[in-house]
């Protein structure tokens, strides 16, 4: 106790070690783990990964939710992500996969219609850069021009 405050399970708000975050992840009390906060807290879906791959990853690993419930730590839930980059492209195919029927599926930036790039006139971009049809691209560009016309 440090003066009049009760710590850990002499706290009357002790929950064993386990608290929620506000953005939905569940948190669980390892003093001493590489990734604990300040408070000695470690997002549980990484501990249940670590235990699973049999060893501590490394800072860069991040951990995809399957379904995309952040509190749903279940093994068969969790993808081990070598880095930001791939956990991203999961979440990326995820909506391809839901919102356009198939993985491959891009969206255009422009129209915000889902297309196949072989079947339709969809440029592929990088993900960062987006991807638009040529037809959607060419109607922008003339009413810029037009709009650039108007003003003069």
């Amino acid at each position: 106790m440090i003066g009049n405050q009760k710590r850990g399970s002499d706290h009357r708000c002790w929950k064993g070690g386990r608290r929620t975050h506000s953005a939905g992840y569940i948190l669980i009390k390892m003093p001493g783990h590489p990734r604990a906060d300040m408070h000695d807290y470690v997002y549980e879906h990484i501990v249940i990964a670590e235990k699973a791959f049999g060893k501590s990853l490394p800072l860069s690993v991040q951990i995809h939710h399957v379904n995309e419930v952040c509190g749903e730590n279940r093994n068969s839930n969790l993808v081990i992500c070598q880095d930001a980059a791939y956990h991203q492209l999961l979440h990326h195919r995820a909506r391809a996969l839901k919102f356009g029927g198939s993985v491959r599926a891009m969206k255009c930036t422009i129209c915000k219609q889902w297309d196949l790039p072989d079947q339709s006139d969809l440029t592929v971009r990088p993900l960062a850069h987006g991807s638009y049809h040529r037809s959607c691209a060419a109607k922008q560009q003339l009413a810029k021009y037009h709009a650039k016309k108007g003003e003069q």
